[in-house]
């Protein structure tokens, strides 16, 4: 089976999370400092009055961001100057516009945030903020193992029987959203209609995964009382519980995990795949485009999204050459084209790699795709290839997403 053959440290990882330069990291730590939060209030009750301490966390907070965006200007600055064979006159010029507006972007965000806090938080209700803690289990080096009791988070979610074939199951997926291998386990869930949710992780902080200690890669899953690890062993525990709760024939499920279609989901885990980075990090331009997804997650805050779309672009940009290099890449767009007229041929004129069903190859090369849908390396892709139609293919056979709930 899949989860058999492919290396967890190899292909689970998402390559967003391969390179972090060390300034990018020192300034995100900076900005998500404890001296950044909401301190409270003090409180008399003798005369029912309140003593106002001097504040200095506005200052704090403002002037924090202007010298994280200040050292990213300084950082894009030098980076157009002294790059101009790699960025061209064009790019430069564009490179030192974005970079001249990020110090007043960023410090802006970070006054209105601090004004909205100072507003919403009234000295007569004395509100004092908690956080609910996170998991204290830690996944371990064999892929899953129970969670203990203190290990809880919210309610799950009540899902009817008749439209869960793993009989109500709760199954939650920590993802990046441009994440191919996260798409993959997505795929896989919505191509059985089995119900689950998504929660994306906070590319710098990795808040959302603090309970994994010894793993903080993507994608992460709860799979009932089990945390699992890396995506292929997460598709393999997938298709193991469907055989056991036998919702689909075992001839079948064989047969979605045939030979040829493992090996091919193999190349999409480690020849595709490793093609996305190059892609979508090209140009500064594009970087920003790939991170501009974390705009819509519902749980990140404004300064979360400001400095996740700005600090994760550049560090991801600046990561970029080294990545083509350790993959001996010289044209990322004709390396990305050939790789996907290679899967176009080996398909041909069948519906789907096996025949008239989609196997694990199928939907493992529509992941590398669909997790960047909507940026300008998919839109190139599409109208330099003929994958389109078998991609149309694979999407309505996938069918409608049977995510649940999203955060």
């Amino acid at each position: 089976m899949l989860h058999r053959t492919v290396a967890a440290s190899t292909v689970s990882r998402c390559p967003l999370a391969t390179t972090s330069p060390a300034a990018a990291s020192a300034a995100a730590s900076a900005l998500m400092s404890p001296g950044c939060r909401r301190s409270s209030h003090s409180h008399h009750d003798g005369n029912n009055s309140h003593s106002k301490r001097r504040d200095y966390r506005g200052p704090l907070l403002v002037g924090g961001s202007l010298v994280g965006a200040s050292t990213l200007q300084y950082y894009l600055h030098q980076r157009a100057f002294t790059s101009p064979v790699i960025l061209g006159q064009g790019h430069a010029h564009a490179q030192l516009v974005a970079s001249t507006s990020a110090a007043t972007t960023i410090g802006a965000a970070a006054a209105a945030t601090f004004s909205t806090t100072a507003a919403t938080s009234s000295p007569a209700t004395n509100a004092t903020t908690s956080t609910t803690p996170s998991p204290t289990m830690h996944a371990s080096s064999v892929a899953s193992r129970p969670l203990s009791s203190s290990a809880s988070t919210s309610a799950p979610t009540s899902y009817s029987s008749s439209a869960n074939p793993l009989e109500g199951l709760r199954i939650t997926l920590y993802q990046y959203k441009i994440c191919p291998f996260c798409c993959k386990v997505k795929a896989v869930l919505d191509y059985y209609k089995i119900p689950y949710e998504t929660m994306d992780v906070n590319p710098l902080t990795k808040a959302e995964i603090k309970f994994s200690a010894d793993y903080r890669k993507v994608p992460i899953a709860r799979i009932g009382d089990e945390v699992v690890i890396d995506s292929s062993i997460i598709v393999g525990k997938i298709m193991d519980l469907l055989r056991a709760a036998h919702v689909a024939p075992a001839k079948e499920l064989d047969a979605f995990f045939a030979p040829e279609a493992t090996r091919w989901a193999e190349w999409a885990d480690m020849e595709l795949a490793v093609l996305l980075f190059p892609n979508i990090t090209r140009t500064f331009g594009e970087s920003y485009q790939a991170f501009s997804y974390v705009k819509d997650v519902p749980h990140f805050s404004m300064l979360d999204k400001l400095t996740n779309q700005w600090i994760g672009a550049t560090a991801m940009w600046a990561a970029q050459g080294k990545i083509k290099k350790k993959y001996n890449i010289t044209d990322e767009r004709a390396a990305l084209f050939a790789a996907l007229e290679t899967w176009s041929s080996e398909v041909g004129n069948k519906p789907f790699l096996s025949g008239s069903t989609p196997n694990v190859g199928d939907l493992c090369v529509y992941a590398c795709i669909r997790a960047i849908e909507g940026l300008d390396a998919h839109k190139d892709l599409l109208a330099n290839t003929g994958i389109g139609p078998w991609y149309t293919r694979v999407e309505h056979a996938i069918g409608a997403s049977s995510c649940v709930h999203a955060e």
